[in-house]
């Protein structure tokens, strides 16, 4: 004992080890194992940065509930914009039966503050600008609580758009006009780490893969987003100057962008740009 006591005290992160050694002969069985599970996460709390095991925490908080849950159900929140299908959606979902509706926003901000008290399993999602993008929201949910899981739940179903979702984290994705099997298949298997396209969806992306192989064809994963912002200006009808003074760059710099993308997509006039712009789903966010 006298050789052990020598070690521990001389081995840094030794306390709990310490007044172990000393009084084992007194500690219950439900004491050891609260002693050991604090001295571990004291060991991980020093040798991870502060983000990352604030992380893993709450991680393991919701991996807990999940696994003590009180009704077994899969808890869901629902981001949408329009207060009617937010409604209607979150009435449908609770007669399944074997879902649970944690939370509503209607707006990315208003979901992201939410996601501190709410922990869901799963998020259905279609939120639209002012505001944070149905894409911009995915991706700071994939990077802040990875284990929740995004479906995006839009009318929206152009290949680009389910690229970009697909591209910053979502996990599913339904049209709204899906089925109601399909809506409820959907969040069961994202649930169980899946990844679920409704039909739709599904033969949306295999003609684009198909198309891809066409000789000529534009490839839109070459316009940047810088490229795309200004799609988006020119659509809402902004002049050379009104961009450079929303985006800070001189009007060169509009006018070059702007060349750049008639180049890139094989076009010749504004016009033509914005129109296809929208039929591919370029200003869909």
């Amino acid at each position: 004992m006298h050789h052990f006591e020598n070690y521990v005290i001389n081995c840094p992160k030794s306390r709990i080890f310490i007044i172990f050694a000393r009084l084992y002969s007194h500690i219950t069985p439900l004491c050891l194992i609260n002693i050991l599970y604090f001295f571990i996460k004291s060991i991980t709390i020093n040798l991870n940065d502060k983000a990352s095991v604030k992380l893993k925490i709450v991680k393991f908080d919701h991996d807990m509930e999940n696994l003590h849950g009180d009704n077994g159900k899969i808890r869901i929140m629902i981001a949408e914009n329009q207060g009617i299908i937010l409604h209607s959606l979150t009435s449908l979902i609770e007669s399944f039966g074997d879902f649970e509706i944690t939370g509503t926003a209607s707006d990315g901000n208003e979901l992201l503050k939410k996601l501190e008290v709410v922990k869901p399993d799963v998020i259905l999602l279609d939120i639209k600008k002012p505001g944070l993008t149905s894409i911009e929201v995915t991706r700071i949910i994939d990077e802040k609580v990875p284990w929740v899981k995004v479906i995006s739940l839009s009318r929206h179903n152009h290949p680009f758009f389910i690229k970009e979702m697909l591209k910053h984290g979502a996990k599913g994705f339904l049209s709204k006009n899906c089925t109601v099997d399909e809506l409820r298949e959907g969040i069961i298997r994202v649930n169980s780490g899946k990844t679920y396209f409704c039909s739709l969806c599904s033969r949306v992306m295999l003609r684009d893969y198909a198309s891809e192989a066409v000789v000529g064809a534009v490839d839109f994963r070459n316009i940047t987003p810088r490229e795309i912002e200004i799609i988006g200006y020119l659509s809402d009808g902004y002049s050379t100057k009104e961009i450079s003074d929303k985006m800070f760059i001189s009007n060169k710099t509009v006018e070059r962008h702007k060349s750049n993308l008639f180049k890139k997509m094989k076009l010749r006039n504004t016009a033509q740009l914005v129109k296809v712009a929208v039929e591919n789903g370029l200003l869909i966010h």
